[in-house]
């Protein structure tokens, strides 16, 4: 913090940090998205650069969900059981978005494993798979980060600050 700052307290700023986290997911699931509806379409995509950033993806969304499940949310329901009731709904949710993530990886393998680009029919196969499923998933994380920022803001101080509101979408 330089001097020039106003203090701000560390709530505030985890969850503030939180939610970058989850911005960087959600921008992550939309350029994958993006990247396999352009590649169906029949555009130039440097496949490797996909299967490399798709993979990122489901790491990343793995990692964070383990590290929430054994780290955040026991600390916060023992602290704030009734803001994190909701969080039991939404089991659905990521049951979705990890079959998701299972399905990506599989069309990951097979884009990675075909020896030719186009043509074939596990080719066609896998930017129809994969167009299909990163759009289940960019709509799916973000459904589940909303929540997910909704019960963490339930439990953390109220901030007003520009990137709180940027990445709440305020």
């Amino acid at each position: 913090m330089s001097a020039t700052q106003v203090p701000v307290k560390e709530g505030t700023r985890l969850f503030e940090e939180l939610l970058a986290v989850h911005a960087v997911m959600t921008r992550g699931a939309e350029l994958v998205a993006g990247s396999f509806t352009r590649l169906a379409g029949g555009a130039a995509v440097d496949t490797k650069a996909l299967v490399t950033t798709a993979q990122w993806l489901v790491d990343l969304v793995r990692h964070h969900h383990r590290s929430g499940d054994e780290l955040l949310w026991p600390v916060l329901r023992a602290r704030f059981p009734l803001a994190l009731r909701r969080l039991d709904r939404l089991t659905e949710e990521d049951d979705a978005v990890a079959e998701g993530l299972d399905d990506l990886e599989g069309v990951i393998a097979r884009i990675r494993d075909e020896r030719t680009v186009g043509g074939s029919a596990a080719w066609g196969y896998a930017m129809k798979e994969g167009t299909l499923t990163s759009h289940r998933i960019r709509d799916g994380l973000h459904k589940q980060l909303a929540s997910r920022n909704r019960c963490c803001e339930d439990c953390s101080p109220r901030s007003r600050t520009r990137t709180y509101r940027a990445c709440a979408g305020r």
